[in-house]
């Protein structure tokens, strides 16, 4: 359910990743072909972050960290 959450937004030279819930999101990795975030990202509830990067796609592949600590994977696509 948190991915149903999460929201990733294109702008000139980044990406915006938008935290659309109440809970905090840990994301060690955003992927296009290679990883594009330098840092793991922790988004506070209802906030967002912008990474930059030069590489254009139609979607992400997103890790985060659950409450239980697992990691888990999928794919997110960009909206404009």
């Amino acid at each position: 359910a948190t991915f149903s959450r999460l929201q990733l937004l294109r702008a000139p030279g980044s990406i915006s990743v938008k935290n659309n819930s109440a809970n905090w999101i840990t994301i060690p990795e955003i992927k296009a072909k290679s990883k594009v975030n330098k840092e793991t990202l922790l988004l506070a509830p209802w906030s967002s972050q912008s990474i930059t990067t030069t590489v254009v796609v139609n979607s992400y592949t997103v890790t985060l960290i659950d409450d239980s600590g697992n990691y888990l994977n999928e794919t997110v696509k960009i909206e404009n």
